[in-house]
């Protein structure tokens, strides 16, 4: 018999979420892999960025898989908040701006505290003074109206609709009536 959809969802999300929560980076990989010609010609610096700017997609993608099993949890509890802070953690080791725009993006829209959230638009911003490019700038200007609604919604973004997708972004499209993707990371 065929797993349920249901069924499978889960299975498969315990399966990413187990393999998110075990990797560790590896430094003699890094030196020894396969990329190790390309590798030995970074500066310590840079492989300590290269380090931090993993560990900054990884706790983005454990936050992203969480959002995705419990759509209605608040951003101010459990795993959520943790991976939120473990995430903006790295963002501030890396020295390197340009590669975080979607950590930043996925990590940024769960922020509330407002110390964090300066760290996010500081972020997003130098990484538009750096490329210019617009997808920058979109992706700041959806973070501003997630915090701004999160702001005026007293009631608190842990009581939404069950039905409805737990990722804030999800919120300001449908606000906005757009019912395209906003995926301009």
């Amino acid at each position: 018999m065929e797993p349920s959809p249901q069924e499978q969802f889960w299975r498969e999300w315990h399966e990413i979420r187990q393999s998110l929560q075990t990797w560790q980076r590896n430094p003699a990989a890094i030196i020894h892999g396969r990329n190790a010609s390309t590798l030995s010609e970074l500066t310590d610096e840079q492989r300590i960025d290269l380090v931090n700017i993993s560990e900054s997609f990884r706790f983005a993608a454990l936050l992203y898989t969480e959002r995705l099993a419990y759509p209605s949890a608040a951003s101010t509890v459990g795993n959520i908040s943790s991976w939120v802070r473990q995430g903006l953690h790295f963002i501030k080791q890396v020295k390197s701006d340009v590669y975080l725009l979607w950590p930043l993006f996925i990590i940024g829209a769960e922020c509330v505290d407002e110390a964090d959230i300066d760290v996010i638009r500081t972020r997003c911003l130098d990484i538009q003074k750096d490329s210019g490019f617009l997808n920058n700038k979109s992706t700041l200007d959806l973070l501003e109206k997630i915090w701004a609604a999160n702001i005026s919604d007293q009631a608190g973004y842990g009581y939404i609709n069950r039905t409805q997708s737990g990722f804030r972004f999800t919120k300001i499209m449908a606000l906005e009536g757009n019912e395209g993707e906003y995926m301009v990371v």
